[in-house]
């Protein structure tokens, strides 16, 4: 498009001057500045290539890069920007770069082949933005309006008001890194507080599970204690019964009471497991009460024994039988004798009168449970 209004109102002025307007009046006609872009001299490299951006603009960690091409875009040196504009893209060193090129302007086939790719392959890292040349006017036209105002600029002043920009630049730039370094110090004070609240949280716990060990081992060993105690007294209890046999009523008595006494000491001792979480300890019950059923059955034993040593006739063992008996226990009677020649007895008055002749021969100690049955 050569030759048009945007051609002729370029003409007469040199590269340099052309991209210094065109650079100024996009900054008027996108506003750049207000969007917080500024003009930076860093340089950035990639290998042994170093190029320099129009405008960067910093927010959040994140740096975003323009530049403006008025003309045309084809060169080495525009080649080997875009080349390292890829790579800082790519490494993450920039968030996001915008080319602008005017619309209708050259732009050379390997340079258009970078562009293409860097579209493709980084999506909206990239941006080419290409400006109508009625727009490209405007903005030229911008452009020239801040080179007469720079000209009547008094001498100096231009450069001061551009220093003190740098100056406030870097102290915002030194405000940014202390608050990085509050930050920072607020973050690790926050993780020494997390740390020491964990490590005292982990003592108390330690303290907490170690009290109720405690109180378990001293309820262990009262009940330990009480089984010692239990243990002795039911030796002495069994020496006792061998020694000196009593009438199966008294026996059942000393039982009953020795019975309720050990269902306090069970229930006692359930108590004492149930505050320590655990379950009763049904076994020592169960060996008690077969430690008692085997002195009933040997004391049973004794006394049928001393019957048949004073000759006690088996009828008369019938009935011992079935009073020695424990509630709900069924003893075997002894099988008659052979010299006996008794025949079992039909009902009625003849049994009565047969177990009242075996009542009289029955032995003194056993006649009071003898009578009882007969009655």
């Amino acid at each position: 498009m050569s030759g048009d209004g945007y051609d002729s109102d370029r003409n007469g002025f040199d590269s340099n001057e052309r991209g210094r307007i065109f650079e100024n009046g996009t900054d008027r006609y996108f506003h750049d500045r207000e969007n917080g872009y500024v003009r930076d001299a860093r340089t950035y490299e990639v290998g042994k290539d170093r190029i320099q951006f129009d405008k960067i603009k910093e927010a959040g960690g994140l740096t975003s890069s323009i530049e403006d091409k008025s003309g045309r875009v084809g060169g080495k040196k525009d080649a080997t920007q875009l080349k390292v504009v890829r790579a800082l893209l790519e490494k993450g060193e920039i968030n996001h770069h915008m080319l602008r090129t005017v619309e209708g302007e050259i732009i050379s086939k390997d340079v258009q082949i970078l562009i293409d790719g860097m579209v493709r392959d980084l999506g909206d890292k990239f941006t080419h933005q290409i400006i109508p040349r009625d727009a490209a006017r405007e903005i030229w036209a911008r452009g020239r309006q801040r080179e007469v105002g720079k000209q009547l600029e008094l001498p100096g002043v231009g450069e001061k008001a551009r220093e003190q920009k740098a100056q406030q630049r870097e102290q915002r730039e030194k405000v940014a890194e202390l608050a990085k370094a509050r930050e920072r110090a607020e973050k690790f004070q926050r993780m020494q507080q997390f740390l020491e609240a964990a490590a005292r949280g982990k003592a108390e716990s330690l303290q907490q599970a170690e009290r109720p060990r405690q109180r378990l081992e001293n309820i262990r060993e009262i009940v330990r204690a009480r089984e010692e105690r239990a243990r002795v007294e039911r030796e002495a209890a069994e020496r006792v019964a061998r020694e000196f046999p009593v009438p199966n009523q008294l026996l059942g008595r000393v039982a009953a009471d020795g019975g309720e006494r050990e269902r306090e000491k069970a229930r006692a001792e359930r108590e004492a497991a149930e505050k320590a979480r655990e379950q009763p300890d049904r076994a020592r019950e169960a060996a008690e009460a077969a430690e008692r059923v085997h002195l009933h059955r040997e004391a049973l034993a004794a006394q049928r024994e001393r019957a048949e040593r004073e000759g006690v006739s088996p009828d008369v063992l019938r009935i011992l039988h079935a009073q020695w008996a424990q509630p709900g226990e069924q003893l075997q009677p002894e099988p008659v004798g052979r010299g006996s020649g008794r025949a079992p007895q039909p009902c009625g008055r003849p049994g009565t009168r047969t177990r009242r002749r075996t009542r009289a021969r029955a032995p003194a100690w056993s006649r009071t449970e003898h009578t009882s049955v007969t009655a």
